[in-house]
């Protein structure tokens, strides 16, 4: 909340539009909580599989759980072009969608936290980005996932960051 009002300070003093997407992580005594606002993820690679943690914040989101409940066409919630639209974000104003993890999350030795913008997720999605991550040592992970990004050659690629943090003991 208070990074929030100094966004919100910050924009209105300097007459900007924007904001900023957040992910933060917090472990102690080998388990995870964590908390998100925005489109950008958070991860768990462990014994192979690539685990979403979060749920961004998205219009697509919103039509997709409309669909669900039969209110809409599935096929709206994924043609509809403000579907990547945000539906919060730190600089909003008001903040009120915020993820966080309700049940902190036992983590076990060699388990690989991928905290990423949706620049890095969009890019790569789901299989590439397990095998980035994942396909060699892991000190090079993250020239991997760069790479991997720009050999995309996205022509409107958003900006890209990730953080990659491995469990290496237990409790």
């Amino acid at each position: 909340i208070e990074s929030e009002q100094e966004v919100e300070k910050y924009i209105a003093a300097n007459h900007v539009d924007g904001g900023s997407t957040l992910v933060a992580v917090m472990i102690r005594d080998g388990l995870l909580s964590f908390i998100s606002v925005g489109d950008s993820f958070i991860f768990m690679i462990r014994a192979g599989k690539l685990i979403k943690l979060n749920t961004e914040h998205t219009y697509g989101n919103l039509l997709r759980e409309r669909a669900a409940k039969g209110e809409i066409d599935p096929e709206e919630a994924e043609i509809n072009p403000k579907r990547a639209s945000l539906t919060s974000y730190i600089g909003i104003g008001n903040l009120r969608l915020i993820d966080q993890s309700g049940t902190p999350i036992n983590l076990a030795e060699g388990d690989i936290l991928f905290l990423c913008s949706d620049g890095v997720y969009n890019a790569l999605g789901d299989n590439a980005l397990l095998e980035v991550v994942t396909g060699g040592d892991f000190g090079e992970a993250a020239e991997r996932v760069e790479q991997a990004v720009l050999m995309q050659n996205i022509p409107t690629q958003d900006n890209f960051t990730a953080v990659m943090i491995k469990i290496m003991g237990g409790k």
